[in-house]
């Protein structure tokens, strides 16, 4: 989706005040003195401020100044994102209360379908992992299929957690038939529908395999099972004896589950084309009943007077359908796994791009209002699930180590433009004059693509590479299971061995080299950002508080969601925090630098 960029006129004589502002607080920000100036109101009587978002952004930047003297940034956050990281499946509970599947959250929440409020959360504390989808046994029992690691799991009435079955990572789908048979899928890392015993004792039986991607699915009045065929478009009728299916509706996207209402009416939400789609199996007649803006809709489930609800796992949606057909978002949403951060140019404005799991977002830098999205749909879109990022001259390059893929997205065509596919589980990359730079953790090494070819170059052996990072004629490496920084090339050539720069980080993920020829390294295992001068050693402590690191299930990469750093034109430091879903950002307070950015605006 497109998002418009409102009008920014702003009078001389406001320019000319924000910059006299800015200069009275770097003044004193330099010398603070024993009485600290207040925000005098009174200062903007009679000056020409318009009623555009920059002025009030403005506005509220000259007044923060004055509480921050004498510190060389001033912090903000940026833009703030969902409650959940995520919403995939979806059920309402025989409590007249919606759970909500969240794989990257790794729990199950419970939600009050009226006000939104969060009741509970079901975590690994109960022994839920990445959950995708979710179903209620005939005896209240919760079920759930962990997607990233492949167990179907129960949570009995009284908290008794079992292990039903173990599949493969990308069990998906979960149902209960009208007798209590239980059935799961695979999809994305296979292709397989399996009947499996609710206690846990037979093993697990495969029905069918190969149907096209067999998503979230129910039985229907007719006692039959159906669901949607996410890479065939269509949803089909599945004889669970034999494992035949039967399409039921074709021309669709990319379909990704289906529920029936009250009536015995299907309805299924297209993930594409951001509809859900109402079936009646009877007559064949087929509707959309709903339309939002945007693609990501993964899931719904109705209420007892057959209210449709809907999730979204690319913007963390859970959404309840009015009457006439709009929604209403029951909880907070907007990015849910921010991860690698570049500053880019984007409609004539600098804005910060972050690769956000599901999707690319981008926000304005100053205002933080999201301005772009572009959506990665699994196995269909060009786009491949981007987590860390990096500024490649005007546009982004990702990685993503759960569709092993690097590409370069460009915001000028809103679309990738390379991609690779061939690299041992990317972590990160970089352009290294001209050449293309990547972290890879299955091999334990960054490796070097010349431009315009196909090989792989070894450049230097480390242990987890994640943070990479170079000033255009030297190359830098953080290990994040050591600690270590490393410069590993100079003057565009490998070094024959990796030099120690400095040591003792913890957990080191994203970094960027700032306007002075410092790095800028986050360190996940303290929550902090750190500068080191990369002659010397030297560390210094940028910023404390970071809500950063968050944690995976055994298994997947260390890094999980890539926590990221980048600086803009200006100096302005932007970071990613994963566990909070937000972007921070650190201001300097120094004159040039207040003067660029308001300059660089207008």
């Amino acid at each position: 989706m497109m998002y418009p960029v409102s009008s920014r006129t702003l009078s001389f004589c406001s320019i000319a005040l924000a910059g006299m502002l800015s200069l009275t607080a770097c003044g004193e920000a330099t010398a603070p003195s024993d009485e600290a100036a207040a925000p005098d109101e009174t200062l903007l009587e009679g000056v020409d401020l318009d009623d555009s978002g920059d002025a009030d952004a403005l506005r509220t930047l000259n007044s923060e100044l004055f509480g921050h003297q004498g510190n060389p940034y001033f912090s903000r956050t940026l833009a703030t994102g969902a409650e959940f990281h995520a919403t995939n499946g979806m059920r309402m509970g025989p409590d007249g209360n919606l759970y909500v599947a969240s794989v990257l959250s790794r729990a199950i929440f419970v939600v009050n379908p009226n006000s939104g409020q969060v009741l509970e959360r079901l975590g690994t504390e109960v022994g839920v992992e990445s959950p995708d989808d979710l179903d209620f046994g005939p005896d209240g029992s919760l079920y759930w299929t962990s997607f990233l690691t492949g167990e179907v799991g129960r949570l009995t009435p009284d908290g008794v957690k079992q292990t039903v079955a173990q599949l493969t990572p990308g069990v998906n789908a979960i149902a209960f038939s009208p007798d209590g048979r239980l059935f799961a899928t695979i999809v994305f890392m296979g292709d397989a529908l399996y009947e499996l015993d609710p206690e846990g004792i037979d093993p697990p039986r495969l029905v069918g395999s190969g149907y096209g991607g067999l998503n979230g699915m129910q039985f229907g009045p007719d006692g039959n099972l159906y669901g949607p065929l996410w890479f065939a478009g269509s949803v089909v009728r599945v004889d669970i004896e034999t494992g035949d299916a039967t399409t039921v509706l074709t021309g669709l996207e990319v379909p990704a589950a289906v529920k029936f209402n009250s009536q015995g009416i299907l309805h299924v939400v297209d993930q594409m084309a951001g509809q859900v789609i109402a079936l009646d199996l009877a007559t064949g007649a087929s509707s959309v009943v709903v339309q939002v803006a945007d693609a990501g809709a993964d899931n719904l489930d109705f209420d007892a007077h057959d209210n449709i609800y809907l999730t979204n796992s690319h913007d963390g949606w859970v959404r309840r359908v009015l009457p006439n057909g709009k929604t209403r978002s029951l909880v907070k949403e907007g990015m849910v796994a921010p991860g690698g951060v570049a500053v880019i140019p984007y409609q004539g404005r600098t804005s910060v791009f972050i690769g956000d799991g599901l999707s690319i977002k981008g926000y304005d830098a100053l205002r933080g209002w999201q301005v772009a999205e572009a959506h990665a749909v699994i196995g269909v879109s060009n786009l491949a699930a981007p987590i860390s990022a990096t500024n490649d001259d005007g546009r982004m390059l990702t990685t993503s180590w759960f569709a092993n893929v690097v590409q370069v997205w460009d915001p000028a065509v809103h679309d990738v433009v390379e991609s690779h596919g061939d690299f041992a589980t990317p972590l990160n990359a970089v352009r290294y004059q001209g050449d293309l730079v990547v972290a890879e953790l299955t091999t334990h090494r960054v490796v070097r693509r010349p431009a315009g070819t196909t090989q792989t170059i070894p450049m230097a052996g480390v242990a987890v590479p994640t943070g990479l990072a170079t000033d255009g004629d030297a190359l830098w490496v953080a290990d994040w299971a050591t600690g270590n920084v490393l410069r590993i090339a100079e003057a565009g050539q490998a070094l024959a061995s990796p030099v120690l720069v400095a040591s003792g980080l913890a957990q080191p993920e994203g970094m960027t080299v700032d306007r002075d020829g410092t790095l800028l390294v986050v360190e996940t295992g303290s929550d902090q950002l750190t500068r080191i001068d990369p002659t010397t050693g030297a560390k210094t402590v940028v910023k404390t508080d970071l809500d950063v690191g968050l944690a995976g299930p055994a298994g997947m990469p260390p890094t999980y969601i890539f926590n990221g750093v980048d600086v803009g034109p200006c100096g302005v430091i932007y970071i990613s925090n994963d566990t909070g879903n937000r972007i921070d950002t650190l201001m300097p307070t120094d004159f040039s630098s207040l003067m660029c950015i308001i300059g660089s605006y207008f």
